[in-house]
């Protein structure tokens, strides 16, 4: 039988880095590491792109507290005029009474009048093996606007187009190659296990 014991094994006091001899002044490593930190950040700034997730009401505070370029008060209102999918046109407004600026703009870049974030949701949930109900699922769940079957449905047709397409192409490629490879002249290249 085993031996059974019923303290607990005591803590290990924190004694430092054993097994360094060297010393480093604390200080310089930490301005290095400042300065690098908020170049890393102004890099990251110019080059900030993509998609992002965000929630419209800290953007319309964001936006309440900018001011306005033709009139220099702080009275831009943000406001959704539509919604397809997870696409969003947007009105940034003024809210002065003697000032008329308005800028409207879409959450999502356009490919023949289509939003490239509902495109590349449909995409990557057929890549996963998913469909049209676990778009439903997710956009849930993550408290986002969903696109409707028929428009999912558009989607999919349209990406079932472009992959046929692409596949086609590539194919036609890989087998000009082997063309090539073998140095044939007929239609009808023999390649392969099958071929022997």
């Amino acid at each position: 039988m085993g031996r059974s014991t019923k303290t607990r094994s005591r803590k290990r006091k924190f004694c430092g880095n054993q097994y360094s001899s060297s010393m480093s002044n604390v200080n310089t490593s930490v301005v290095v590491s400042a300065e690098q930190k908020d170049n890393k950040q102004r890099l990251t700034y110019n080059k900030l792109t993509g998609n992002k997730i965000l929630d419209i009401e800290i953007l319309m505070n964001v936006f309440s507290i900018l001011f306005c370029p033709v009139c220099s008060k702080a009275n831009l209102f943000l406001f959704e005029d539509s919604v397809f999918g997870l696409c969003s046109n947007l009105t940034l407004k003024c809210n002065s009474s003697n000032c008329d600026f308005v800028k409207a703009f879409s959450t999502s870049k356009k490919y023949n009048k289509l939003s490239e974030i509902n495109i590349r949701i449909v995409y990557g949930l057929r890549l996963i093996g998913r469909g049209f109900s676990a778009a439903v699922k997710l956009c849930s769940t993550l408290n986002l606007p969903n696109l409707s079957k028929m428009a999912y449905r558009s989607l999919e047709k349209r990406i079932l187009l472009a992959v046929t397409e692409v596949a086609k192409k590539t194919m036609g490629d890989a087998a000009q190659e082997v063309k090539t490879l073998k140095n044939s002249q007929e239609n009808v290249t023999r390649c392969g296990v099958a071929a022997q």
